[in-house]
């Protein structure tokens, strides 16, 4: 199973944009046994002052079902 989410935020002199695909991995014979998830976050920014655009990657792993992985039990806010 794949989940996909995008959310668009606009403060502290930014436009950001959030893409955020999780895929359900458990099952298939990885070298992590314990591994239920997988996400990949992609993270768009633009300084609204210099025009900046900036990019970055973020990768996770969790052995947390869907029904279980929520913000609260990451520890975000």
């Amino acid at each position: 199973m794949t989940a996909r989410r995008y959310d668009r935020e606009q403060g502290h002199g930014r436009r950001e944009t959030l893409a955020t695909r999780v895929l359900t991995v458990a099952g298939l014979d990885l070298d992590l046994p314990h591994v239920v998830q997988a996400a990949r976050i992609l993270r768009y920014r633009v300084d609204t002052a210099s025009g900046k655009c900036t990019r970055e990657t973020v990768y996770a792993i969790t052995d947390l079902a869907s029904a279980e992985a929520t913000c609260s039990r990451s520890g975000s806010s």
